[in-house]
């Protein structure tokens, strides 16, 4: 439906307070602004002087004079242009940087079902092209509608003090513009949120292609990916075009309506003339000002169109920005003394309403405690790492942690004191260093070299050219998939944590290194928590506490003693799947 101009200008009072902090800025840019203006309004002036008061009378002591005022006001208007471009861009690069802060941190504020719910590519496409178009309206909207007022005021001044009986004539056409730009604004939208939409698509098969490079590598489906990325390109083709071609129509009506005011005015204009009624330099000067005043009028259709197509990204914007479900990191409770007993009661949940990824598990795991989750991918193993650190929420039944309610504690103090290393850690772009402490900045030097030297991954980085300083590639790229995730669990060692959950955090391992790195993982965390979820008979060791998880449920549960003490069908589908990985490897 289409909106009225108050619905589209009413979105952007919601960014007011990104623009508030510039306000004194603006306004000083806004008298610079202005100042040049005037400055550009005195030419139509010089020139009919020039025609009637110079040249006609031969008045040669008035051309110098004329010449040397024109050659000042030029200098100076490039002095004012030169001043108010800089600190102008300096303003609209500070609101543009604020509100993506603003749009980034609210992003990263919201629960992780917020994220599983929506495409990378999507939330890229609103910070970057979304906000550069809102940025773009939110400054030059009301420096252009100022400044173009201005002028539309003042040449019209000009007209009907030059003539006020073809000013009239002139303005014969506004009301024909004005219809146009009506016209065609319901489509402009509609075409301008389909562009978004589709850049949205475009953006997410490129993050999701790039991010798996590897995987069409070894499939051989580059082929198959052009040709996906043809079938978007096509859509965006015919879309954009549909959208260039409205924007033209309307851009072509009102220059015709224009040219068609600048030939009535020359025709009765130079009726006038002939008629002894308005002199030649006052026709030129009023065709001077006649252009100055259509281009503002112009420009501030196509500013209104503008508005109508920024109010489309400012949608999509606070689309997100409206979202409530950003984690409260600072509210709740911290625990004083916590020792690290967990305990589920009953615990369900699920991703979607008819998918239930957990049904009732119960546990217990002791202060200072082992215990391995052990079942086969997709039984919900990771689910629980993510329930216990408050990723997710469950539906139904209590999490208790010493004793008192998880979802009564802090939430950052919480993923302070219980850490979980996935299977494939999250490594930045830097170096092996900055990784290492990216969880925990204040870690020393000696405490890093600790860290690695007990993981068994010091030796490595010392024998590197850059030693801790190199860098690791994206995504950890130039490491190995052990040695990404040594990284990983050196980066929570770090961190002391309460409790440690390795969330098949040694697959990587062979199984002679994943006995060292646990074994100095069980003496690192002695008297705290450590939980081990895997998927591998190989990681279990004996004696230890073991619990079977299958289909969301607890299939079994006991002290592991050998694999013949698991439940038949479990240790047939495990042993399965790992004659399957050593086959594939």
């Amino acid at each position: 439906m289409p909106t009225s101009v108050a619905t589209s200008l009413s979105r952007f009072r919601r960014l007011l307070p990104f623009v508030t902090p510039f306000v004194r800025r603006l306004i000083a840019v806004f008298g610079l602004s202005l100042f040049g203006t005037v400055l550009g309004l005195l030419w139509p002036i010089f020139t009919k002087i020039l025609i009637d008061d110079v040249l006609l009378a031969r008045n040669l002591h008035l051309l110098f004079v004329l010449s040397g005022v024109m050659v000042v006001v030029t200098a100076v208007g490039y002095v004012v242009g030169a001043v108010n471009r800089y600190y102008y861009t300096q303003i609209t690069a500070r609101i543009l940087f604020s509100l993506r802060q603003h749009v980034f941190a609210h992003l990263q504020a919201l629960s992780l079902r917020f994220h599983t719910h929506n495409r990378v590519g999507d939330l890229l496409s609103r910070l970057n092209t979304d906000i550069a178009e809102i940025q773009a309206v939110l400054t030059d909207a009301a420096f252009t509608f100022v400044a173009n007022v201005f002028v539309l005021i003042a040449t019209l001044g000009f007209l009907v003090w030059l003539n006020w009986k073809l000013c009239v004539v002139a303005l014969l056409v506004v009301p024909l513009q004005l219809y146009g730009v009506n016209k065609v604004r319901p489509r402009l939208v509609e075409e301008t949120r389909r562009v978004r939409e589709l850049n949205a698509r475009l953006s997410s098969f490129l993050v999701e292609s790039l991010s798996a490079v590897r995987f069409v590598k070894l499939f051989g489906v580059e082929q198959r990916q052009l040709e996906r990325l043809g079938r978007l390109g096509q859509q965006f083709v015919t879309i954009v075009t549909r959208y260039e071609m409205l924007g033209y129509a309307a851009s072509s009506a009102s220059t015709a309506t224009t040219f068609l005011g600048g030939a009535l005015t020359t025709l009765y204009g130079g009726y006038l003339v002939i008629d002894g009624q308005l002199s030649i330099g006052g026709l030129v000067a009023f065709s001077a000002y006649q252009s100055r005043a259509f281009s503002p009028l112009q420009v501030l259709m196509d500013l209104y169109l503008r508005i109508e197509r920024a109010g489309v990204s400012v949608d999509r914007v606070f689309e997100f920005l409206d979202v409530d479900q950003v984690e409260r990191l600072g509210h709740g409770r911290r625990l004083a003394g916590l020792r690290g007993e967990i305990e589920f009661r009953e615990v369900s949940f699920a991703y979607n309403p008819d998918e239930p990824v957990l049904d009732r598990v119960s546990f217990h795991i002791p202060a200072g405690g082992r215990l391995t989750l052990l079942g086969p991918s997709g039984s919900g193993k990771s689910t629980l790492a993510d329930l216990l650190v408050r990723l997710y929420e469950p539906q139904a039944g209590t999490i208790l942690l010493d004793g008192q309610p998880l979802s009564a504690c802090e939430l950052a103090w919480l993923r302070s004191q219980l850490v979980v290393v996935d299977h494939e850690p999250v490594l930045f772009n830097a170096s092996l260093l900055d990784n290492l402490r990216y969880a925990q900045p204040e870690a020393s030097e000696q405490d890093v070299v600790a860290a690695t030297t007990m993981l068994g991954l010091h030796e490595f980085i010392v024998s590197l050219p850059g030693g801790y300083q190199t860098s690791v590639g994206e995504r950890g790229a130039r490491l190995s998939a052990g040695q990404r995730q040594r990284v990983g669990l050196a980066r929570a060692v770090l961190k002391r944590p309460t409790v440690l959950v390795l969330d098949e955090a040694l697959s990587g391992l062979d199984v002679r290194a994943e006995a060292e790195v646990r074994t100095a993982l069980e003496a690192f965390m002695r008297d705290r928590t450590l939980i081990c979820i895997t998927h591998r008979l190989s990681s279990l060791r004996l004696g230890e506490p073991v619990i079977v998880v299958e289909r969301g449920r607890v299939g079994w549960a006991g002290r592991y003693t050998d694999a013949a003490a698991l439940p038949s069908q479990t240790r047939t589908s495990l042993q399965e799947a790992e004659l399957q990985a050593v086959g594939k490897g």
